[in-house]
């Protein structure tokens, strides 16, 4: 049973399904910030808003398709916020599934995100735990995700997969592996990234506070497309994740944004060495290609 089955099969426990949509949406303005960002300044924005599960060789990205669901919103709010989504990942490259698809994604909405919270993580423990060590958070973040005070919370599964095949290398939930490296993997791994698994998204309707569906389904995008630290203060950079912070910025992604996730998603992993230095050097990649973004250059050829 995978966290995806899992996870719907709670939410149909709780709601009556809703119809599934598939509005079409134009990409969204980025909103555009009078900072410009040298690679220094660009390390030092990915390092405080990223997170990534321990002994990882990668922040994690999306190396598979997705498919969006959404449970207790109304129809129009559901469809405003799926839309949003998935313009945001197709701009990045990421495959978006259609209609019908099984859910590895999943936002629900409740009027007590922390109850709700507790109320599955007590009830479904090891289903949060996918494997030891390397997939997700520890067991202090799985508390976190529980009893904070917070308006969002994520819970991201994440996993080491063959670079090439796209296929889960260790096991998860007691299962084996799916595939073994496909190019031998050598003895530094350079064959392997962090792929995303499945993200869990609860909504506390009662913090909202006038959040516009926009700005709301930018933020959700952040966090479903990247590894964000749940308790990042973005050191003062304008980026959406302090939507909730006052003063900050509420009519969606910035150019920070825009820039780290496009980073994430082109910069390189696979190279010749040991966890860290993958991990630093896919770091300092994001760095380069963000300093590029926020100057407004062409990629190299």
């Amino acid at each position: 049973m995978s966290f995806a089955s899992f996870a719907t099969a709670v939410l149909l426990a709780v709601t009556a399904p809703q119809a599934v949509q598939d509005p079409t949406s134009p990409l969204p303005d980025v909103t555009v910030s009078g900072v410009r960002g040298t690679e220094t300044e660009a390390r030092l924005f990915l390092e405080e808003i990223s997170t990534e599960p321990t002994h990882s060789l990668s922040l994690a990205r999306w190396t598979t398709p997705i498919c969006l669901a959404t449970e207790n919103l109304r129809e129009e709010a559901a469809a405003a916020l799926t839309a949003r989504i998935e313009a945001r990942a197709r701009a990045v490259g990421v495959v978006v599934r259609p209609p019908g698809c099984s859910p590895n994604v999943t936002i629900l909405a409740t009027s007590d995100g922390r109850a709700t919270a507790t109320d599955l993580v007590e009830a479904y423990h090891d289903r949060f735990i996918a494997s030891p060590g390397l997939a997700q958070g520890d067991e202090g973040d799985l508390r976190r995700f529980a009893e904070a005070q917070a308006a969002v919370r994520w819970w991201t599964i994440s996993a080491l997969m063959d670079d090439f095949s796209g296929k889960i290398l260790i096991p998860m939930w007691g299962s084996p592996a799916t595939a073994v490296s496909s190019r031998g993997g050598g003895f530094f791994g350079q064959d392997r990234r962090e792929g995303m698994v499945t993200s869990l998204v609860i909504l506390d309707l009662s913090r909202m506070n006038g959040v516009t569906d926009e700005a709301l389904g930018d933020y959700l995008s952040m966090v479903i497309l990247a590894n964000i630290e749940p308790e990042t203060r973005a050191g003062g950079y304008p980026t959406i994740l302090n939507l909730w912070d006052s003063g900050a910025v509420s009519t969606g992604l910035t150019e920070w944004d825009m820039a780290y996730l496009t980073a994430l998603y082109e910069a390189d992993v696979r190279m010749v060495g040991a966890p860290p230095i993958r991990s630093l050097y896919q770091r300092t990649e994001m760095a380069r290609i963000m300093a590029r973004e926020l100057a407004g250059d062409d990629p190299a050829p």
